[in-house]
């Protein structure tokens, strides 16, 4: 299972990035054999992504059942 983090917030939105505020992250859940039947390792990015079809969770609370749902997928 890959978790794949992003941290959305920027500077030019008139707020300073927080690694550490959670609210400021999105996350994309993939299983491995996505990956793996693609032959991708190494790098992919956000187009891939959503291409893949990785589920995005906007906030950490959501994130154990997004992995469950793609754990069964």
């Amino acid at each position: 299972m890959y978790v794949f983090c992003l941290e959305k917030q920027r500077t030019q939105e008139g707020c300073n990035p927080n690694p550490l505020d959670l609210a400021q992250w999105e996350f994309y859940v993939l299983p491995t054999s996505v990956l793996d039947k693609r032959g991708m390792q190494g790098r992919v990015d956000l187009a891939q992504l959503d291409a893949l079809k990785a589920e995005k969770v906007l906030s950490l609370r959501g994130l154990p059942d997004a992995i469950r749902r793609a754990f069964h997928a």
